[in-house]
């Protein structure tokens, strides 16, 4: 009985820490024309240690980019300062004014133009706007890579806390230049 009742404890635990957030993802790009169509609306699943410092995040790739379904899994190793998981060549993750912005690269995502193609023909949008997508899918195809924003929540931190999120400063309520605020 007693290891029913310890077991049914860690799975309740481990259901509190994960949580499911909103947040968008954006393909960095600089050709001005695809930059309308480079932001994608995102559900994440977050670990935390506490009030916005996370331990784990995990979230999919928009599937108009890779052609299919990603799921990327990124954990951080505290005893490295770093950010990882088995797509990840590199990551940094900051708070920017009140977002979370996690930079990112990946590797080995064997991304298929046709997969690509077949799943933006299946999307109801207008041709001019499809070949966008195309170009832009070729942008993160070349270099895959992408910034994953999330919106904190509750009071901007005060600016002499001290406290800092893994590299990032806390909100003084300013516009930040964060690529998250567009």
């Amino acid at each position: 009985m007693f290891k029913i009742a310890f077991l049914l404890v860690a799975v309740v635990s481990g259901l509190a820490c994960a949580r499911p957030l909103r947040g968008k993802y954006l393909v960095p790009t600089t050709e001005s024309d695809l930059v309308p169509f480079s932001s994608f609306n995102t559900r994440l699943e977050a670990k935390e240690e506490s009030y916005e410092n996370f331990s784990a995040l995990q979230f999919p790739l928009p599937q108009a980019v890779t052609g299919r379904k990603i799921l990327v899994d990124m954990k951080y190793d505290a005893t490295t300062k770093t950010w990882g998981g088995p797509q990840i060549d590199n990551a940094n993750c900051e708070r920017v004014g009140r977002y979370l912005e996690c930079s990112m690269k990946f590797q080995d995502l064997k991304i298929d133009s046709a997969e690509v193609t077949a799943h933006l023909a299946s999307l109801p949008i207008e041709a001019n706007e499809r070949d966008l997508m195309s170009r832009l899918a070729q942008v993160f195809s070349n270099e895959p890579a992408g910034v994953l924003c999330y919106r904190l929540r509750g009071k901007p931190a005060r600016q002499d806390s001290g406290r800092r999120h893994r590299g990032g400063d806390h909100d003084s309520g300013k516009p930040t230049g964060s690529k998250c605020e567009s």
